[in-house]
């Protein structure tokens, strides 16, 4: 991570407040050695440089807590360096990183090579999720007390249901013991088979083999039936049907200690996506249809699943120039997914900023056991500048991501970036954001990120 603390003064911002509502009257954020130093209008500069950011919105740094980085193993499509680079360019101060890597996340070694290639980056914090079972074969568990000392956040066979329920139990018994939430992947790899894409009127009339929903659904309830048993935190990843959405809500009625995630991608999209067969739709789960879009946006604004994610996975251009079946599942996310699910769940559904700003924030850091950041004098600058009322067109070649297999390219989409910050180090400045005032050299590092 950048050693590089921030001295700055941001003029002009509108803060997210306590109560959800974003407060009518702009202030200044002064940040010295990385810490807020102060709130309030029209600060005193202390001779610092000055962005004036034109009344953006500041809230506490976005965390997204599904991200694949490639790396160690996958470099060719992204590394650590670029994948925090699109992270702090989509505005989130920090990831949690899976372990479904060409090399898996499933021993020590492997957290310190990931902490080792975090240093020396653009600043973004990286948070491991190790293994659920080594190799990610679903036979043997990991030593998940090594792996949590290490510093992993929670352990997951991500991209992979375990197939057996025994040793689900046990690792779900062994992670509880470590403290640590297990990460589950709800997909029944048999009766997926070759499967390409979600299973009905669309995948017949285009001939491409369907993937159903109980694919999802019945892996699903033998999770949550284990996490009743075993008592162990469970987080359900990227949930895609209208069942699952069910069943997560009766789960939780009865007390299980269960969270689940959205992508973006599943938000605005349907497998009606698909008729073109563009390869940069296609995505495990996959998108299915509007009924269980429909019910994945109820699902989001009542609660029943608690964070929205990126599932960041990408690609080469290789991979992806393929004909559809052949080609990898996996879209690229990061720097679009704020936008995507700003259009849907506020724009277009009414949801509140701060409700929004939770699902972004501070539940993700919740699930994981993670300090939550706070706008608030003396905390580190954990923060993220969010422009509400720009509209842009997404466009590939500008994204920090080497991944270009991203299903909002073309797309005009609201909210723009314009400055994030992690644990006190800037790690995203939009470019072209003018910065004046100051005495000496800039508190804003010139990293790969700054264009």
């Amino acid at each position: 991570m950048s050693e590089t603390k921030a001295n700055l003064l941001l003029r002009n911002v509108r803060r997210l407040g306590d109560n959800g509502a974003i407060d009518p009257a702009p202030c200044d954020v002064r940040i010295e050695e990385g810490k807020i130093a102060a709130i309030g209008p029209e600060l005193v500069g202390n001779g610092l440089p000055e962005l004036d950011l034109g009344g953006s919105t500041v809230v506490p740094g976005l965390f997204d807590l599904h991200v694949n980085l490639r790396e160690p193993g996958g470099e060719d499509a992204e590394t650590i360096a670029s994948g925090s680079r699109a992270a702090a360019a989509g505005g989130f101060s920090a990831v949690a990183a899976m372990p479904s890597t060409p090399t898996p996340n499933d021993t020590r070694a492997v957290i310190d090579l990931i902490h080792e290639r975090t240093r020396g980056t653009c600043g973004t914090t990286v948070h491991p999720v190790a293994a659920l079972t080594k190799g990610l074969d679903g036979k043997q568990l990991t030593e998940m007390w090594e792996l949590a000392d290490t510093g992993a956040v929670g352990v997951s066979d991500d991209g992979h249901a375990t197939a057996s329920s025994e040793v689900l139990r046990r690792g779900m018994e062994y992670a509880r013991m470590c403290g640590l939430p297990v990460l589950v992947h709800c997909d029944d790899a048999d009766l997926r088979g070759r499967g390409v894409m979600h299973e009905g009127f669309v995948s017949t009339t285009l001939g491409l083999r369907g993937i159903p929903s109980s694919c999802e659904e019945i892996t699903l309830a033998r999770n949550l039936s284990i996490a009743a048993l075993t008592g162990c935190r469970v987080h359900v990843q990227h949930v895609s049907s209208e069942a699952g959405v069910e069943m997560i809500r009766r789960a939780k009625e009865r007390g299980l200690d269960v969270s689940a995630e959205v992508t973006a991608h599943h938000l605005t999209f349907t497998d009606e996506a698909l008729r073109d067969y563009d390869p940069r739709f296609k995505c495990n789960p996959p998108l299915r249809e509007e009924s269980d879009r429909a019910a994945l946006r109820r699902g989001v604004m009542d609660g029943t699943i608690d964070v929205i994610v990126s599932d960041h996975f990408p690609h080469t251009r290789v991979a992806t120039d393929v004909e559809f079946d052949r080609a990898p599942f996996g879209v690229a996310g990061l720097e679009t997914v704020v936008s995507a699910s700003f259009a849907v769940l506020v724009e277009e559904g009414g949801w509140s900023l701060g409700s929004f700003v939770r699902a972004l924030s501070s539940r993700p850091r919740e699930i994981l056991g993670l300090p939550v950041p706070t706008l608030s004098v003396g905390e580190w600058a954990d923060l993220t500048v969010l422009d509400l009322s720009a509209r842009r067109t997404i466009a590939a070649e500008t994204f920090e991501s080497m991944g270009r297999n991203c299903p909002f390219v073309g797309h005009t989409l609201p909210v723009a970036v314009r400055l994030t910050l992690s644990m006190g180090s800037v790690t995203f400045q939009e470019p072209g954001m003018p910065e004046r005032g100051g005495t000496g050299t800039s508190a804003v590092p010139v990293g790969e990120n700054q264009r």
